[in-house]
């Protein structure tokens, strides 16, 4: 749909704004994910401080609960995977910037006036003073550390399994990001080519993949 948008109006930017992992209210469900609190998670919030829920199809959207009848297409999905792709796909199919909904939020993803809460690269406990750095702020840091203002996607083609996505991005210092985002849970081995120069490279399990070739 974005190449769709971008053939339409080729003189448009294409901007994704409020990127997010939403809809995180306590449900009974998504507590019993961790009933014995080793995260230290109030149990009135989601497990905002527990790392391995990113990795893990414990989260839903909006439409879950607003139109269940619709379920089947808005699955469980697992926080970390949704955010990585959102940024390399997107970023691969003609988007110019991302914006998260917030960098930073309270441990129940507000305040929002509309109860809508989510989760945030960064979230802080307004009453401890505790700050959690999320899966997802490393995940932006990655992706953003390593395409820069100025910089100008080039096309990429992935013989991988499915699971697997890839952008590049060329810099202006002339040095070739290429993130490389294997959902799989196996190790995908793959050859990273560019011109009559090639590599040998591993994309490990369930990893955001970055190499940088410099000029």
């Amino acid at each position: 749909m974005l190449d769709e948008q971008h053939a339409r109006h080729p003189d448009k930017l294409i901007v994704h704004t409020e990127g997010t992992i939403d809809h995180i209210a306590s449900e009974p469900s998504r507590n019993a994910a961790c009933p014995n609190k080793p995260c230290g998670c109030d149990p009135t919030y989601a497990c905002w401080q527990d790392d391995a829920w990113y990795w893990k199809k414990e989260a839903t959207d909006w439409s879950w609960d607003w139109a269940p009848d619709r379920q089947i297409d808005h699955p469980k999905y697992a926080p970390a995977f949704r955010y990585a792709r959102d940024l390399v796909v997107g970023l691969d199919h003609w988007l110019s910037g991302w914006v998260d909904w917030n960098i930073v939020l309270d441990k129940r993803g507000g305040p929002n006036h509309v109860g809508d809460y989510c989760l945030a690269p960064v979230m802080v406990d307004d009453e401890t003073d505790l700050v959690c750095y999320t899966p997802l702020l490393y995940i932006l840091k990655q992706v953003s550390r390593h395409g820069r203002p100025g910089g100008v996607v080039i096309d990429t083609t992935l013989a991988v399994p499915d699971g697997a996505h890839s952008v590049a991005i060329r810099n202006p210092d002339g040095s070739v990001a290429v993130h490389v985002l294997n959902e799989s849970e196996a190790d995908v081995d793959y050859a990273l080519q560019i011109g009559s120069r090639s590599a040998a490279l591993t994309s490990p399990a369930a990893s955001l993949q970055t190499v940088v070739i410099t000029p």
